[in-house]
């Protein structure tokens, strides 16, 4: 038997979801996602037999992977209360500031 092939039974990993598809799963627009193939962040393919590809598909694993790198997750090793309080902003002075306060005062305006 020369030229026998040993032929692994067909196991799709991941069909495919459209780009609409990905952008719901992603929570983005669709231009995002086209972005993201470019990048190289998303794995996808193009369908079709024409010159001009019909379509696009967005492996569904690289969606959730994609999800998973880019989810925002609290600092759990730090020792912050629950409900830490609102950080102020330092108040900044100027000469202009300065300036500005002393014209309003001098107009009445209570600062």
């Amino acid at each position: 038997m020369t030229g026998a092939r040993i032929v692994q039974p067909f196991e799709p990993d991941d069909d495919g979801i459209t780009v609409s598809n990905a952008a719901r799963i992603i929570g983005c627009d669709q231009t995002t996602i086209r972005a993201l193939l470019r990048l190289g962040e998303l794995e996808g393919w193009r369908v079709g037999k024409t010159r001009k590809p019909r379509g696009v598909r967005v492996s569904r694993a690289s969606c959730e992977d994609y999800k998973d790198r880019n989810a925002i997750r609290p600092d759990h090793t730090s020792a912050a209360p629950d409900n830490p309080a609102p950080r102020t902003r330092a108040k900044r002075s100027s000469a202009v500031l300065r300036e500005t306060l002393a014209a309003l005062r001098a107009h009445g305006v209570r600062i």
